[in-house]
């Protein structure tokens, strides 16, 4: 009896902390500028989500749509308040997806279901300010719930779940690998006790797929049909949206293959600091059993595609990778008690010394010196663990369990702290910490205000600025493209000067609905823009003697 008392099991304790970590760091953190940008432009066009463009996908504009909306209207469009609903939104979508994946762990692997589950919760609510609400963050949240959903009752739980993977997919499209560590996760727990088994035929898996694993076939064929019919939909419904892709697609830096390769291998070496686990992953699966390997590895490889595969390298295009690292780290200390939570303590300081104590220029100056050391630091882990085989426990408890729970959600606070940038070195990225967005902010909402106290809130404006400039704003546009992103993108990117998206964009410049042009020249310069963008300025607006507030210069419409 004494045993089933609720306050003698440590996971709720557990989790009552990582929820107050939750709403201490993250809830009073501003939004990334990314995140501004959709919001701004769901709330400043006056177009339907489905027909505003706003450099996300179809999918990912109506789900976000889902929550933004309800926030903006119950908070009376105060900004800061917003941002912060939407901070206890992700909190809860997170927990939602944990329990889910709870739920169905408890039926597959009792043993392994809390603490699996808490290292996810930790992975997806601290894993950066900077990171929660990107299409690659919900893709990894709607994927956990698609785990968990798939070991519930047939055949209903397997539907949801492959709907649910589907939807992971399709939130970027990019997103696909991560939908496919679900299925990879699902094939290889649908059958009892598989996961601690010695070893298991990968192969052998497939041959069998009909009799010994229903969940992922019934899972594998609902995202296939939900994907595909999604598709069709938008192709008929949508049509313009796919030219938007693949219009966007001309976006694209041009780089050469070395610089590639090299920042590839620097973010990997950022996100070994920004999340110490990662760095830690080797040493955990130290005497992890197969299946555990080809999860942990096939997962960290999927979820580096999209990496690669967009050329563009933010910290929130790994957001996969603090979940799955949290995962293996709660496992590798489950199995190797204290010694590798002595690892996982000592990288998380060395990550606080990091992301809170060293300057930005210098963290910049000296990333590849850091990254070595932390190699050589995970080098040493396996090593430790190697040699500390034979002082591995031989039982399991729920103590150690929790140990292991514990140290995961404390390897994830570094970069949660108000003074951690959201980055290590990606320019501008290690300048956003909590506390210096909280001092941005100030200007930048006050810009806002001062142009909407000086041509009216519902006045109809063109922007020539960034989302998070719309946002702060809010004035309504009739430009389906509230950032005139490929206006902008027009000055670098030369092959985007031939889309009919472009065209789009400048036919905006002509609408005589806009009254005023709200420009910020630091985005959209007037040295560098093709001589028509200038001529359409010049010709509709009086910026001659324009007011400009902050960075916003405010011209009326001739």
């Amino acid at each position: 009896m004494v045993e089933s008392r609720w306050w003698r099991n440590p996971y709720p304790w557990i989790v009552a902390g990582l929820w107050l970590f939750g709403l201490l760091l993250t809830v009073p953190a501003p939004l990334a500028n990314d995140i501004r940008y959709e919001a701004g432009t769901h709330f400043a066009s006056l177009h339907s989500v489905a027909e505003t463009f706003s450099h996300r996908p179809l999918f990912h504009r109506f789900f976000t749509e889902l929550f933004f909306r309800p926030a903006w209207i119950l908070t009376g469009e105060d900004r800061v308040v917003f941002e912060m609903v939407l901070r206890v939104q992700a909190l809860v979508l997170s927990n939602l997806a944990c329990v889910a994946l709870w739920a169905g762990l408890r039926r597959r692997i009792p043993r392994l279901a809390s603490p699996i589950s808490v290292a996810t919760l930790a992975g997806l609510v601290l894993c950066s300010s900077g990171v929660g609400w990107e299409p690659d963050w919900l893709a990894v949240v709607i994927t956990v719930a698609g785990v968990g959903l798939a070991f519930l009752r047939r055949p209903v739980g397997p539907v949801l779940a492959g709907v649910l993977f589907a939807m992971a997919a399709i939130v970027k499209f990019l997103t696909l690998p991560v939908a496919l560590i679900g299925l990879l996760a699902v094939l290889l727990m649908d059958q009892s006790g598989s996961w601690e088994k010695p070893a298991v035929k990968l192969f052998g898996q497939f041959r069998s797929l009909p009799v010994r694993h229903p969940r992922f076939l019934t899972a594998l064929v609902s995202a296939t049909v939900t994907g595909i019919t999604w598709l069709v939909l938008m192709a008929l419904v949508w049509p313009w949206e796919i030219r938007w892709m693949l219009d966007s697609s001309q976006m694209q830096p041009r780089r050469p293959f070395l610089d590639n390769i090299g920042l590839t291998f620097e973010l990997l070496g950022n996100s070994m600091i920004m999340w110490p686990a990662v760095a830690l992953v080797p040493a955990a699966l130290v005497r992890a059993t197969r299946t555990e390997k080809i999860v942990v590895w096939s997962a960290l490889l999927l979820a580096w595609i999209p990496v690669p595969a967009q050329q563009q390298y933010f910290p929130y295009h790994m957001a996969a990778f603090p979940v799955i690292a949290s995962i293996a780290l709660v496992m590798g200390v489950r199995r190797g008690g204290t010694w590798l939570a002595g690892c996982a303590t000592v990288s998380a300081l060395a990550s606080v010394v990091v992301l809170t104590m060293i300057p930005p220029d210098t963290r910049v100056a000296w990333i590849w010196p850091m990254i070595g050391l932390w190699v050589v630091y995970a080098g040493v882990a396996v090593w430790v663990q190697r040699r500390r085989i034979h002082a591995f426990p031989a039982v399991r408890t729920r103590r150690l369990s929790a140990l292991a729970a514990a140290v995961t959600v404390l390897c994830l606070v570094p970069i949660s702290l108000p003074a951690a940038g959201w980055s290590v070195t990606m320019d501008p990225s290690r300048y956003f910490s909590t506390n210096h967005s909280l001092e941005e902010n100030v200007a930048l909402f006050q810009s806002g205000e001062d142009i909407r106290a000086e041509i009216g809130p519902d006045t109809p404006v063109l922007y020539l600025a960034f989302g998070d400039q719309v946002f702060a704003v809010g004035n309504p546009t009739w430009c389906q493209f509230p950032t005139n992103v490929f206006t902008q993108r027009g000055e670098w990117e030369k092959p985007i000067l031939t889309t009919q998206t472009y065209a789009d964009n400048l036919a905006c410049l002509d609408d005589p609905r806009n009254k005023y042009l709200v420009w910020d020249q630091t985005f959209v310069t007037y040295e560098r823009q093709p001589p028509e963008v200038i001529e359409r300025i010049e010709r509709n607006f009086d910026c001659t003697d324009a007011t400009t507030y902050n960075v916003l210069t405010l011209c009326p419409r001739r």
